[in-house]
């Protein structure tokens, strides 16, 4: 007689025998069933014990993401009782994850060289046998450029006013890049594109005009922070 686990899982190490017993009466046969596992729930003659060890696992808690402008992400989570390793899936879609990670049995990972982009991650625990539990809430994280590291501003005086040249060194995988204007440093009113080059001309800027400007980079996943503020007189 086949046994099985009430969730239709297989019993480590099970054994049937077939024993014969004597009665003065008569003789009987009689199926005993050996199911040598330890933590299993006994019914009648039989031991039986479910493959619910990935049940069993909480899914982690995200406990801080965080990313480099040399192009890294660092994951950090909740050690999960029971788990024996951990998994980071990841994606550029909220619930679409493009493959996985197997980090091992850490609760913090950082992985370097990757593109700039917005990635979605989540994790998971494992045990031993390759099963796992449920997946943590996603993070989101916004893999970024930095900012221009230096810029200067020329003004030429002309007959209406000034023209101010902004000029700034290139930061690789931009698309474009943004000034930002405002009285104060570091409160900024409004921005304009500068477009892709390293330079822009403003013309006819009116003399007396005083702002503060930074600039950042900018690429199809998002914006870089901004450059130190820089004070522009005319």
């Amino acid at each position: 007689m086949e046994s099985k686990t009430p969730f239709d899982s297989p019993v480590e190490d099970v054994k049937n025998e077939i024993m014969e017993e004597g009665d003065a009466v008569n003789r009987r046969k009689f199926l005993k069933t050996t199911g040598v596992i330890a933590g299993g729930a006994i019914l009648g003659q039989s031991m039986f014990i479910p493959n619910t060890a990935s049940a069993a696992l909480m899914a982690p808690n995200i406990t801080g993401g965080s990313i480099a402008t040399s192009g890294a992400i660092t994951l950090e989570w909740g050690a999960v009782t029971n788990a024996t390793g951990y998994k980071i899936y990841y994606g550029t879609e909220s619930n679409t994850y493009l493959g996985s990670i197997d980090t091992g049995n850490v609760t913090t990972y950082t992985k370097t060289d990757i593109p700039f982009g917005v990635y979605y991650l989540a994790v998971a625990a494992t045990f031993a046998g390759g099963g796992e539990g449920d997946k943590s809430l996603e993070i989101k994280l916004n893999l970024c450029i930095k900012p221009p590291h230096s810029f200067v501003l020329v003004c030429i005086p002309k007959t209406l006013g000034y023209d101010v040249t902004v000029l700034w060194t290139p930061v690789a995988g931009a698309t474009a890049y943004k000034m930002y204007y405002g009285k104060s440093a570091g409160s900024y009113e409004g921005s304009v594109s500068l477009g892709a080059g390293t330079s822009h001309v403003f013309n006819a800027v009116p003399a007396g005009a005083s702002y503060y400007v930074a600039l950042s980079a900018v690429t199809p996943a998002g914006e870089s922070g901004l450059t130190n503020p820089t004070f522009l007189k005319t």
